[in-house]
């Protein structure tokens, strides 16, 4: 289940463009290595930068030197294999968004908790979730965004409305799948309430419901609207699904009254 966990999480990490990426990084890298390396940030922080690629360039200073030493002896020692790094993808991403930021806070949220498992069953409230998982970058971070260059200095935090996302898209997803699983009906219930706790998503596919009147009060519904256009609209199942079914109910009774009056 622990694995489980860090894969949801590791996809939810990556967003929509680097979700696999992140994922991939995630399958090649053992989470009993991380948890084993936890207590030393600059192990841990060499494990994932160099098994998702971006350790083999050369380098002017210290940090990533540092990582990499720290890499070639982990690689060697538990026979590791490392991504391309081609398959990280930094265009159309804000700079905050960009995959060395996000591996960076992955590697502060993994020796900021134990278990992060135990974590996410033991919280109550989507409050104590943001505040568990409200880390920060090593100091590198503060004025790079990227190994290339040097960069104004910026906390590079995990904010608010990402760790809502984190919520929405990785840790309910796994609470109510591990309900199910285990026959809970507390976890299931937690993670519905969570949902209903958060606002509801704004992306484009939200807002096109909007324009046709429906409006969306929290997450739970707004990810109701997107399963429906995903599993629905999408596979064009129409004459499966029960509101196209009532909308077809009351255009042939519009007519037929409209036929009876003539």
């Amino acid at each position: 289940m622990a694995r489980c966990i860090l894969c949801f999480l590791a996809r939810a990490f990556g967003l929509y463009i680097n979700a696999d990426a992140f994922e991939e990084l995630a399958i090649r890298t053992p989470l009993a290595l991380l948890q084993k390396h936890r207590y030393h940030p600059l192990q841990v922080e060499a494990l994932l930068f160099g098994q998702a690629g971006f350790l083999n360039d050369y380098f002017d200073e210290a940090y990533p030197q540092s990582l990499q030493r720290e890499y070639e002896y982990l690689q060697s020692l538990y026979q590791l294999q490392p991504m391309e790094k081609h398959h990280w993808k930094f265009l159309r991403l804000r700079p905050a968004a960009f995959p060395t930021i996000r591996i960076a806070q992955w590697a502060s949220l993994i020796c900021s908790h134990d278990e992060i498992f135990s974590v996410l069953l033991e919280a109550n409230e989507v409050e104590d979730l943001v505040r568990m998982f409200s880390v920060s970058c090593n100091d590198y971070w503060l004025t790079h965004y990227t190994f290339i260059e040097v960069s104004a200095h910026r906390k590079k935090i995990l904010g608010k409305s990402f760790l809502q996302t984190l919520v929405v898209n990785a840790l309910v997803p796994f609470l109510s799948l591990y309900g199910k699983q285990q026959g809970s009906i507390r976890d299931s219930e937690k993670a519905l309430r969570w949902l209903q706790s958060l606002p509801a998503e704004d992306n484009h596919l939200i807002r096109q419901w909007q324009q046709h009147g429906i409006v969306a009060q929290h997450a739970a519904e707004s990810q109701a609207l997107l399963q429906l256009k995903t599993k629905y609209c999408d596979e064009r199942r129409c004459l499966d699904c029960s509101i196209s079914y009532q909308i077809f109910s009351k255009s042939i009774q519009s007519n037929e009254l409209s036929a009876s009056k003539r």
